[in-house]
């Protein structure tokens, strides 16, 4: 295997330091189209979770001797964090929002009905 020499090091380290910066910012962009959707909830909060997992695997590929020379990356990975965090925010309060919404009326007889589906399993004597 040939050595590098310290040129081609830091010229390999520069273009996989870009690489990142790119795939960085298109986990950004990805991000803020999930916000402006008015979807699935569970789907936007499955998405910001991949997201979020891309954003480790990207930070973990950089290493920490990566993260001294470029750091343009960490502030990139604390602004997916920051917004997948955000996100995760909103769809939380959307689920909280949906759930005062319901009839307590309703839900009250939902409760008291006897399910009929299922049969009545009596123990045998």
């Amino acid at each position: 295997m040939p050595l590098m020499n310290s040129s081609q090091m830091s010229r390999s380290s520069m273009t996989g330091s870009h690489d990142r910066k790119l795939r960085y910012r298109a986990i950004l962009e990805d991000l803020s189209t999930l916000d402006d959707e008015t979807g699935n909830n569970e789907d936007r909060i499955d998405k910001t979770a991949s997201a979020v997992r891309e954003a480790k695997a990207l930070r973990a590929e950089g290493g920490l001797e990566e993260s001294a020379r470029h750091p343009g990356e960490g502030y990139l990975d604390s602004r997916v964090l920051h917004a997948a965090s955000n996100l995760a925010i909103r769809c939380s309060e959307a689920v909280s929002g949906n759930v005062n919404t319901y009839d307590k009326h309703e839900l009250a007889q939902h409760i008291s009905k006897p399910n009929k589906s299922k049969p009545n399993k009596s123990k045998p004597n």
